[in-house]
């Protein structure tokens, strides 16, 4: 799920001439994955955060979106995003708008998940079903539903019986 948002709000920032606005179509795609590539690197820098490297095979292409990124890279990335979104989000539109309010959700329910202790209490089940209700009702005019996002819904809703996801390891 983090994946498919990551990819979705890249490829928004890559077409919007935000980064790089010389060039062709195709040079100015690289050059704006050349500046989101170090501003990542020197966020990730400030925030303690991990990856190893943003590439253009990493990210796919506009028609087919991808992130090849692992584990704690994904949240890193998420967060840097929702952050970079956020500061350009005037430039971005209506769909700018709906991916990081999206993204804002997964950043707050892992959020809610770190701070939890093993048995959430049902306030918080219930703020994690709203803040992905809003994610999922956000994500769908960008028609990208994964059998994953499905997974989401039963593994919130087995949070009572099974305990914080983030602990399941």
């Amino acid at each position: 799920v983090l994946k498919v948002w990551c990819s979705l709000a890249i490829w928004r920032v890559l077409s919007k001439d935000i980064l790089a606005n010389i060039g062709t179509a195709e040079e100015k795609i690289l050059k704006a994955l050349l500046v989101l590539r170090h501003t990542l690197m020197a966020w990730y820098k400030e925030h303690a955060a991990e990856v190893h490297d943003l590439t253009p095979k990493m990210i796919g292409t506009l028609d087919a979106p991808v992130c090849k990124t692992k584990g704690a890279e994904t949240y890193g990335l998420l967060r840097f995003l929702v952050d970079l979104l956020g500061r350009h989000s005037a430039r971005l539109g209506a769909d700018g708008a709906n991916l990081l309010r999206a993204g804002r959700c997964l950043v707050n329910m892992i959020h809610l998940w770190k701070q939890s202790d093993v048995n959430l209490a049902p306030v918080a089940v219930q703020e994690l079903f709203d803040l992905y209700s809003e994610h999922m009702s956000r994500m769908a005019r960008f028609n990208c539903y994964t059998p994953k996002h499905h997974l989401v819904w039963h593994l919130l809703h087995n949070i009572p019986y099974h305990g914080n996801p983030i602990l399941y390891a």
